[in-house]
């Protein structure tokens, strides 16, 4: 439905050219009639003894709605069956279409019109083919030529008018508008546009189609966009969908290209906000997390894990057939409208979403990671040896052990903060894959939802070929009794699913006498993370010290603390020493440093002891308060 074109006068009107009816809605026909008032014209002709009719159509409130032709001429249907091909009213015996819509076809009509013209030889049907062009093309040109002036004007000035948005708009044109769920820019293509009526007020409808990722194609969506009734002029790029500029299509065909690129299953890193979509309809609501780090983009388990999800609207396969629904190869003049967001999993939220495209890149691994373990030198060997063997040795595991994993199971055991899950993320940034940490909280303390949830982990974890780590897994690991009937089901649980691994799988403890005999032979491996000795301290807190580009110097000499003002923090050698002998564990010294680093950042000072000083009493004060200090743990 479009605002109304006012034609000529009908006592302007000729006999056997064209004719103008005004029609009105009835609500008790549901249908448009002819207008109480309205001179039609009654000659003796009939609907078929003129080219078209003109229908000026008004709407409630008498706002004025669609202008309709139809066409009664076969001079006239024919050329509009060719211009008009993918349109199936043109195909009716008298097609009634909306005059705007032959307006974007007009053109194509003159220059027929001029072929004919230009002929010498001129048959009897020629001439009338002439007659029916020359009538159309007389009419459109005096009803559209005020129109197309003040819609030159106003672009010129990059405005638009209400009642002018069918001519900014135009079917197949390539539009620009806001991603529904993270805000950025989109590309998209008119399938269609009306002006329609709702609750007595007047909206421009555009119905456009972007491409989304399934998980195994690229697949069009709809997207539709509506702009409310408005007086005046708008600024185009006020609108909240306009026309896409080259400046934004180039922008647009790049991340296109990233989105191709990083399709499929993808270990990247990330540098955005995670999109979480929840509920729909009235209740529908878009949180965004901080999800900095490393990320996965899966889609088909993503909709798998997140099933209420139904942003895609179709199944990945047929239910009727079980065949993969019919995708679209994309093609380069397509990029631009590809999905600025890909759905997958953020290990830092460990939470299923969609990541920016814009912000997804490669991952520089750590290769020196291993080195960062203070660990002895054989059992680091060790470590290194099995993971790397099995790689090679997983076809000759799963020969012998018929019907079994065949996995690499690591038991990881001793105080806390010792380095236990820094050599799982170790592991990992070695093999170059991800690291799938799952607490027991994603787990449950059910035995048949820790079953459930356990095998859907691990098998995303194969599909991933991730290096999974279930941190604290005491609850899973304790030893069975004779009455505690659902504990016994749990750890039965759990111990067939560590049977039936392929992967490599890092479990760590803080408590190894309660854990249950059965798993003895379960473990590949069982390595003991002892209490730190100063020697090690030292080691940890000069590890974070360089990472952290804090210097360590003898002593505060002034012509070398000079040569060391690039440096974010000055450090002793004997307060290093003073530092290691207070018994902090890893974990402790990590949030130590970063604590003092945010002190010194927030009074605008380099970083010094001092800063130690101040987070060390506070910390010591905190820890005996709460009774979280042990024997071999800070003491007041």
């Amino acid at each position: 439905m479009q605002p109304s074109i006012q034609p000529s006068e009908p006592s302007m009107m000729i006999k056997g050219s064209y004719n103008v009816i005004e029609e009105v809605w009835s609500d008790l026909h549901y249908g448009w009639n002819p207008k109480p008032t309205t001179d039609i014209l009654s000659d003796g002709c009939g609907s078929n003894d003129y080219l078209f009719t003109i229908h000026i159509r008004q709407g409630p409130r008498d706002k004025l709605c669609d202008t309709m032709v139809t066409f009664y001429s076969i001079y006239l249907i024919e050329p509009l069956q060719t211009f008009l091909s993918d349109c199936p009213e043109v195909f009716q015996r008298h097609p009634q279409l909306v005059a705007n819509q032959v307006f974007f076809i007009i053109e194509s009509m003159r220059e027929l019109y001029q072929n004919f013209n230009s002929q010498d030889y001129k048959t009897e049907d020629d001439l009338k083919q002439l007659l029916a062009f020359e009538t159309l093309l007389g009419w459109f040109d005096e009803t559209y030529f005020d129109i197309k002036q003040e819609f030159g004007r106003l672009v010129e000035k990059n405005q638009i008018s209400f009642k002018l948005l069918w001519l900014l708009f135009r079917v197949g044109d390539k539009v620009a508008t806001i991603h529904p769920s993270s805000d950025q820019p989109l590309g998209a293509l008119i399938e269609s546009v009306e002006y329609t009526f709702d609750n007595g007020k007047m909206n421009f409808y555009l119905r456009t189609k972007y491409f989304i990722y399934d998980g195994l194609n690229w697949q069009l969506k709809d997207l539709n966009r509506m702009i409310p009734t408005f007086s005046g002029v708008r600024n185009i790029k006020s609108l909240q969908i306009f026309p896409l500029s080259a400046d934004l299509e180039d922008i647009l065909i790049q991340r296109g290209s990233l989105a191709l690129e990083y399709s499929g299953i993808r270990y990247l890193n990330y540098g955005g906000p995670l999109v979480i979509t929840l509920g729909g309809g009235c209740n529908l609501r878009i949180v965004k997390e901080r999800a900095e780090g490393r990320c996965m983009i899966d889609v088909q388990n993503f909709r798998r894990m997140v099933p209420y999800n139904n942003e895609f609207g179709f199944s990945l396969c047929d239910p009727d057939e079980g065949k993969v629904n019919d995708s679209t190869e994309i093609q380069p003049e397509d990029i631009w409208r590809l999905s600025p967001t890909l759905h997958g999993f953020s290990f830092v939220t460990k939470r299923w979403g969609e990541l920016l495209v814009e912000r997804l890149s490669s991952i520089d691994f750590d290769h020196h990671a291993f080195d960062h373990l203070i660990l002895p030198s054989r059992k680091k060997e060790l470590i290194r040896g099995l993971v790397e063997s099995s790689q090679g040795q997983a076809s000759y595991v799963k020969d012998v052990i018929s019907q079994k994993g065949g996995g690499l199971v690591f038991c990881l055991y001793g105080a806390a903060g010792c380095g236990k899950t820094l050599t799982a993320e170790a592991v990992a940034e070695v093999l170059k894959r991800p690291l799938y940490n799952i607490g027991s909280g994603e787990l449950g303390t059910n035995a048949a939802l820790v079953e459930t949830n356990l095998r859907d982990a691990l098998d995303i974890a194969a599909v991933w070929n991730a290096v999974v780590l279930i941190d604290e897994a005491d609850v899973y690991m304790q030893e069975r009794g004779l009455h505690d009937l659902e504990r016994n089901a749990l750890v039965s649980v759990f111990l067939k699913l560590l049977d039936y691994h392929k992967g490599i799988l890092f479990l760590t403890t803080n408590r190894l006498e309660t854990v249950d005999p059965a798993f003895a032979s379960r473990f590949s491996i069982a390595l003991k993370f002892p209490p730190m000795d100063i020697a090690t301290r030292e080691e940890i807190w000069s590890n974070f010290f360089r990472r952290s580009g804090i210097m360590m110097v003898s002593s505060y000499d002034v012509k070398q603390v000079k040569e060391k003002d690039a440096a974010s923090g000055i450090i002793t050698l004997p307060e290093l020493e003073y530092l290691s002998k207070i018994p902090f564990n890893g974990r402790m010294i990590r949030n130590l440093v970063r604590t003092a680093q945010g002190l010194a950042w927030s009074r605008q000072e380099r970083l010094a002891f001092k800063h130690f000083e101040e987070v060390i009493d506070v910390s010591t004060m905190f820890i005996t308060e709460f009774k979280l200090a042990s024997t071999d743990t800070i003491s007041s």
